[in-house]
């Protein structure tokens, strides 16, 4: 930052004699020249004399010699040697320049013949004396520190004091004076005690001064000290200095060896002896003083004490004359009234006196900071105002706030420096903007200026390029235009916030991490309040960050020896103008609730310490004690809660506040409310009402609400809705803003029931005020993906973004994406991935099909404690017909030991590691997951649709020949059958051997026995039926065989055994299995088995939503390799897969099975996966670690093989 260099304050400067001789040369024709040698002190330089004098030497000494015709003849520093014509009149200019000021000298001269002697003698009183400037070094509310410095002409500064208190149990802010010959006086507090102190003309310490003057203290009265002097003075005519003590004054004079004589004491006359003076100055004997709101000017002189001819008295003349300082607002006139006018410092010269005034006024209703230059003259004994210079120009209006004028004096604090031409001032003061987020004037930050009043003109003038210099008062910009945003995300495993704040630059900072139960603040300055816990059950802390991240370590818990007045305390707002902070929390109160605040006043030296505490009622809620949100604005705390009011509501309410003091706060009683209306209608909704106010932003225009109101994980019809609402307050009503465009941003589809994908257009799930920039709020919209995806609403992932409110236009819009993730985690959609089903018939103990799990199919058969279901009761038997749901959730059909038919769900679970691994089934899961079926049904097939929020189970009755349908809404064992919708499959001639259902559709595999056709036929099918109704919505064929007549003449034959045994939906396209048995029968004794294998075939039928194609758009055979010996007989699909089928195939390959030696057989169990991306030519079979179903075997005891 620049350094000042501006002129100072008054001193005494000795007499500087340079000597010119000039030697006359020679004389030709009646012409002569000389030499002129220019001098000072014979070359010799000096330091500081013993009146104070400044040393002077080749650094700081110019000597300038010019002409009459204005040319410069010759310059130098110490010494000057020149020759000139006699007669010829020159300038001589000497200047010598220190920290302290400038002094100089001129002469005029005409070279004579002979020896000439010049005397060019400088003031004693400088020209020009170094400001004093004073920096803020510690801002605080108790303890605050200045360092002050002595700045001139030369480019370095000159340190006199650092780290003087101001404030508090100091004084307002150092004393200083300065006497005839620019030496500076200073009383400033320091280290716990008062001190005199004076520097001289160079700015270095007269610690001899301090010795001296210390000497003669004691004669002062008992209990006068310097610590309990208010003020000094030195008249720079004479020396003088005068201390002041309430009315009583004491004058001392430097004798020559640097003692000091003591004029006893007296009373400033008409000042009553409790007033206290606030400034003074002296000159020329006359002694000016204020006291409570007057000016005073006495002639002084002394005498001698009765009785003592060796004691010198104080005596003031009798002539006493006084002026009422002017007020700078009207008393009366201005709208909530003006504050008390103060003098700030005194300055008197020949010309009279010069009274610098201030009046200040900051509190809810008023801001303003004045101030004036007065001028007096002195004549006569008789104080007169001459005038006022530089008043605000509508300081004498009504109104109750003033803006910052930059051509009238703010808060001009002391006397700096002076020149010939000039007085310098320090003006202390703020800027005073107007804004409506505001709600009126606010202080928009320090307005440091050092002020110029010409003496001759009085023209005033200002310069605040003074960088650095700060005075004594930090005021606090209230207000940024913009503040940084702030952004936090949760992660996904521990749930912990991290907390970063995007500065200036687009830089990202870690404010916090590893944290929880966060609640956030901010500041008109931008700031971060933070109230959290740290960890897990961790501590609970309050932090304040700076706009640029930093960390306030005079603030909360990191402030030493902090102490929460409340640790129950659950939320925080921070007063967006005053920048008061509150702590809060909500408790029930008998049928009430109430809710408990304490506040931290915001000052210009920082934070108080928290009030006490205070409460309000507020209406009652059962089960909810807590807050949504909370805000504060000009002492109004916004509060947006659940309330019990014939229905349950949620509303906003404003409650008026005393925040004046820490020790006045209170509630007023004053409240208003708004009901924060339902995004969706609740009562269409048959579920919770799940609106929250997540976010509240109050300004000088009103409150800004952030309401959602979400169900993302309903099963039905989940959605996610946000909203921005604007309420104005007028101090006694809240009032919603309907004009805001788009509804704030709600989607318009709200008014429905039904689900609602995301749609950017709209807010998800609005999470909280982050920042603004001018006109735009900014906030976090935690949007929550939902997508219809594998024929459901599903939850696919995050949609993070920010967003923004234009508070002047009122609409909402994008801003970014994805920096940060907020609060809520969701989790992408990933289909099913399931590990593949084995099975086998199990052996004793284990009654019916043992199931197990494997990566890739081929693990063997486990220990029973491993198998996914090994049952080892006789009421409990399971069977080998089961199938998936479109979350992949497995459904197995079994029977109890009276034929019932029950069905058993497995829950499919996430995968504990990384994406890409198989989803598992937890078999310790099976609480509600047993369906008994109605009793006397005979189950060939089931199938499980949970499409659309749907769930539903289809079984295919085989003794009734239809497809009933079960319904649940919760648990599955809850399901019952849907008395009103069945499908009719046909007759007895009809078998329903595979079903699939989802959103489209019920698929059956239907085999259609027709004995009137000769031979007789069977025909397979797969038949599609409506879920409205269960009517037929057409099928498509899947060939013929038929059925042979066994031969009368015991020749050999073959039959055909072709199935349809199961069907499966990926991506909306249907898919069916076949297996195809060739039976080779020979007569022993009756017709045995002797051969047999079997081939499979995988079909891509065609799309669900569509018609049935015929033929099936696809088809991929898999027919039996006899040089092998391999069968295949696809049987079940036994996983769920992205993009795949998994097929059981339950092959079996055998020949000459009535031949006791030569019969020769294979079970070929094969797990084959097909991968639909690149169509039904891919393939991948491995041995399968289950024997499946069925084995064929030749009992010894028999003739032929068993299939079974």
């Amino acid at each position: 930052m620049k350094k000042l260099r501006l002129i100072s304050v008054s001193i005494l400067f000795a007499a500087l004699c340079i000597i010119f001789t000039a030697c006359n040369q020679g004389l030709t024709a009646g012409k002569g020249t000389g030499e002129v040698r220019i001098v000072i002190d014979n070359g010799a330089t000096r330091a500081v004399n013993a009146e104070g004098m400044p040393q002077f030497d080749e650094s700081n000494t110019k000597i300038t010699v010019t002409g009459e015709d204005g040319n410069q003849l010759a310059e130098g520093t110490t010494s000057v040697t020149l020759t000139l014509d006699i007669g010829k009149k020159i300038s001589i200019k000497v200047v010598v320049t220190t920290e302290a000021g400038e002094w100089r000298g001129t002469k005029e001269h005409t070279v004579t013949a002979g020896t000439n002697t010049v005397a060019v003698k400088l003031s004693k009183v400088p020209k020009s004396v170094g400001n004093i400037l004073s920096y803020v070094v510690k801002n605080d509310l108790y303890d605050s520190k200045i360092t002050l410095k002595l700045v001139g002409k030369l480019p370095d500064e000159k340190l006199l004091v650092e780290n003087s208190g101001i404030g508090g149990n100091y004084l307002d802010r150092p004393v200083i004076a300065r006497d005839g010959i620019g030496r500076i006086y200073m009383l400033y507090d320091k280290g716990g005690s008062r001190n005199l102190t004076r520097f001289d003309v160079e700015g270095n310490e007269d610690t001899e001064f301090a010795t001296k003057f210390g000497e003669i203290m004691p004669m002062l009265p008992p209990g006068v000290t310097i610590s309990t002097i208010d003020t000094i003075a030195i008249d720079a005519d004479d020396n003088y200095i005068f201390l002041f003590k309430d009315n009583y004054v004491y004058c001392f004079k430097e004798k020559k060896d640097h003692s000091f004589e003591y004029f006893r004491g007296t009373a400033y006359p008409n000042v009553a002896a409790t007033l206290r003076v606030t400034a003074a100055a002296a000159y020329n004997g006359v002694l000016f003083a204020v006291y409570r709101g007057n000016l005073y000017a006495c002639k002084f002189e002394f005498e001698d004490a009765p009785g003592h001819a060796d004691i010198k008295l104080l005596k003031f003349d009798s002539q006493v004359s006084s002026k009422p300082l002017d007020k700078l607002r009207p008393a009366s006139g201005v709208t909530g009234g003006s504050a008390d006018t103060e003098c700030t410092g005194l300055f008197a010269d020949e010309s009279g006196v010069y009274c610098l005034l201030r009046e200040q006024k900051s509190d809810a209703s008023q801001l303003y900071m004045v101030g004036a230059l007065i001028q007096y003259t002195y004549s006569d004994g008789a104080l007169t105002k001459k005038q006022a210079i530089g008043l605000h120009s509508k300081a004498g209006g009504s109104d109750p706030s003033l803006a910052f004028d930059a051509n009238a004096f703010v808060n001009p604090v002391c006397f700096i420096g002076y020149d010939e031409d000039y007085l310098y001032i320090a003006d202390d003061g703020a800027e005073i903007n107007e804004n409506a987020y505001m709600g009126g004037f606010y202080t928009a930050g320090n307005k440091n200026r050092i002020a110029a009043v010409k003496r001759d003109t009085t023209a005033l003038s200002f310069d605040d390029s003074t960088a650095d210099v700060t005075w004594f008062a930090e005021y606090t910009a209230q207000y940024a235009e913009k503040i940084p945003t702030l952004l936090w995300s949760t992660n996904k495993g521990t749930h912990a916030v991290t907390l970063n704040l995007k500065i200036a630059g687009g830089t990202v900072k870690k404010l916090v991490s590893n944290i929880r139960n966060q609640k956030t603040a901010r500041d008109s300055t931008g700031a971060v309040y933070l109230l959290y816990k740290g960890g897990y059950g961790g501590e609970l802390h309050l932090e304040r960050f700076a706009a640029d991240g930093t960390k306030d370590t005079t603030f909360g818990t990191a402030k030493s020896e902090f102490t929460f007045p409340d640790t129950s305390v659950t939320d925080i707002a921070v007063d967006f103008k005053t920048g008061d902070v509150f702590l809060l929390k909500r408790t029930q109160d008998g049928a009430n609730t109430k809710i408990t605040a304490y506040m931290a006043k915001k000052t210009d030296g920082g934070y108080t310490a928290f009030s006490a505490a205070q409460t309000v009622t507020t209406p009652g809620s059962p089960g909810n004690r807590s807050i949504d949100s909370v805000a504060a604005f000009d002492g109004t705390l916004f509060v947006a809660m659940d309330v019990q009011d014939l229905t349950n509501q949620k509303k906003l309410y404003a409650y008026k506040m005393e925040t004046a003091s820490k020790d006045s706060f209170a509630f007023t009683g004053a409240s208003a409310d708004a009901e924060l209306r339902a995004l969706r209608p609740v009562a269409a909704l048959a579920t919770l009402d799940k609106r929250t106010c997540t976010g509240l932003f109050a300004d000088g225009q009103g409150v800004y609400a952030l309401l959602t109101q979400q169900d993302p994980y309903s099963g039905i019809s989940p959605y996610a809705l946000g909203q921005v609402v604007r309420f104005s307050y007028d101090g006694s009503t809240l009032t919603e803003d309907t004009s805001v465009p788009n509804s704030g941003g709600l989607n318009p589809a709200a008014s429905g029931t039904g689900a609602l994908v995301y749609n950017p257009a709209y807010l998800s799930n609005p999470a909280g005020f982050i920042g603004y920039d001018g006109d735009t709020l900014y906030f976090a919209d935690d949007g929550v993906n939902i997508e219809y995806k594998n024929e459901n609403y599903r939850i696919n992932g995050n949609k993070d973004r920010i967003m923004a409110f234009n508070r002047k236009d009122k609409t909402v819009s994008f801003i970014s994406a994805d920096e940060a993730s907020w609060s809520e985690i969701y989790n992408e959609y990933r289909k099913p991935n399931t590990k593949v089903l084995l099975w086998e018939n199990g052996k004793s103990p284990v009654v019916g099909m043992k199931y197990w799990l494997s990566d890739d199919g081929s693990t063997a058969s486990p220990d029973n404690a491993d198998a996914l279901w090994a049952s080892t009761s006789s009421s409990e038997n399971p069977t080998d017909v089961f199938c998936y749901d479109q979350d992949g959730n497995l459904y197995i059909l079994w029977k109890d030991n009276s034929n019932n038919y029950k069905v058993r769900r497995f829950d499919l679970q996430p995968p504990a590691t990384a994406e890409g691994k198989e989803d598992y089934y937890d078999k310790a899961i099976i609480q509600d997951a047993n369906l008994n079926l109605q009793a006397g049904e005979t189950v060939s097939a089931i199938a499980v649709d949970v499409s659309d929020g749907t769930n539903y189970l289809y079984c295919a009755d085989n003794g009734t020949h239809k497809i009933h349908r079960y319904s649940w809404i919760s648990s599955f064992d809850s399901a019952y059958r849907d008395a009103g919708y069945s499908i009719s499959v046909g007759d007895e001639t009809k078998t329903v051997t595979a079903l699939a259902a989802n959103k489209d559709g019920v698929f059956a595999g239907v085999r259609l026995n027709n004995a009137s056709l000769n031979p007789t036929k069977y025909f397979l099918s797969v038949e599609k039926y409506k879920k409205t109704d269960g009517n037929s919505a057409g099928g498509t064929s899947m060939g013929q065989e038929d059925i042979p007549a066994e031969p009368t003449d015991s020749s050999p034959y073959e039959k055909i055994e072709k199935s349809i045994n199961g069907l499966q939906i990926v991506d909306d396209v249907l898919y069916a299995i076949t297996a195809k048995e060739e039976h080779g029968l020979k007569d022993d004794n009756g017709y045995q088995l002797d051969s047999l294998k079997n081939s499979g075939e995988l079909y891509k039928i065609g799309r669900t939503d569509q018609a049935m194609p015929y033929p099936p758009l696809e088809s991929k055979a898999k027919p039996a390799d006899d040089t092998n010996k391999i069968g295949y007989g696809f049987y079940r699909f036994i996983a769920v897969k992205p993009k795949k089928l998994v097929i059981a195939s339950d092959g079996a390959w055998g020949t000459d099975g009535i031949s006791s030696s030569n019969h020769v057989e294979a079970n070929n169990n094969k797990v084959f996966e097909y991968d639909l991306e690149k169509t039904l030519l891919e393939e991948k079979a491995d041995a399968a670690g289950g024997k499946f179903s069925k084995e064929l075997i030749r009992d010894t005891s028999a003739s032929g093989f068993d299939w079974k």
